[in-house]
């Protein structure tokens, strides 16, 4: 299958896991939860002011650097999902976060923006269910948006070992790229590796998030960009 099939499947697919989601009442106390990664887009909240979540999701952990962080003063959550955008503006508006925008798009429209705009992006859960020339390209357009010395939050799903590709049926499409019914869900590299695309960054953190209860755990990296 072609890259740009790929991309359009994904697009459907996570396009319609969003719009499942059902509204609920929410207070700030709501994002109290105190996990690695909620600690570390608070990290970026205290000490960037404009932060860009490409991939933004339901707008989850914007919210967690704009409520709590002490630096933010302008975040910009992007995703190509009409219903996850839909639904975090609404969440947006609940807690009148008026320096929040949330707008659909994709790393080729975010270099509008323009050069070094961002000193901080976060990127959760997004770089390894792409495929592999669609993650270079986004890392590049990372590489154009942020400033020199502006840091760079990526979250990545855990590695897949044989045995778990083996019990879920997932089929590979490319090297180390798995499907699940015909859907993209991991490209699987190391944590090593995963850094090793990063050449003109310092790493200042590396650590894990134990997002399903007694699963594996996601790889969360903070790095710096140089120049």
């Amino acid at each position: 299958m072609k890259i740009n099939q790929l991309n359009e499947r994904l697009i459907s697919f996570w396009n319609d896991q969003f719009a499942r989601l059902e509204e609920k009442e929410m207070k700030k106390e709501d994002f109290l939860e105190k996990t690695s990664f909620h600690d570390h887009t608070i990290y970026l909240g205290d000490h960037c002011e404009k932060i860009l979540d490409f991939g933004c999701g339901t707008g989850y952990a914007l919210f967690y650097a704009s409520m709590f962080g002490k630096k933010i003063k302008q975040g910009i959550g992007v995703d190509t999902s009409n219903s996850a955008i839909t639904y975090a503006n609404k969440t947006k508006v609940k807690f009148k976060l008026d320096h929040i925008i949330f707008k659909k798009g994709d790393h080729k429209t975010i270099k509008d923006f323009g050069n070094n705009h961002f000193d901080g992006i976060i990127c959760s859960n997004v770089l390894d269910v792409v495929p592999y020339q669609t993650s270079l390209e986004m890392i590049e357009t990372f590489n154009y948006l942020l400033k020199p010395g502006g840091l760079l939050l990526i979250k990545v799903n855990f590695y897949l070992t044989d045995e778990f590709i083996e019990k879920l049926k997932m089929k590979e499409i490319a090297e180390n790229t798995y499907a699940l019914n015909g859907v993209l869900r991991a490209m699987n590299l190391s944590a090593k590796e995963w850094i090793n695309r990063f050449d003109n960054y310092t790493v200042l953190l590396t650590d894990e998030y134990q997002r399903v209860d007694h699963g594996p755990k996601d790889r969360i990296l903070i790095l710096k960009k140089m120049k």
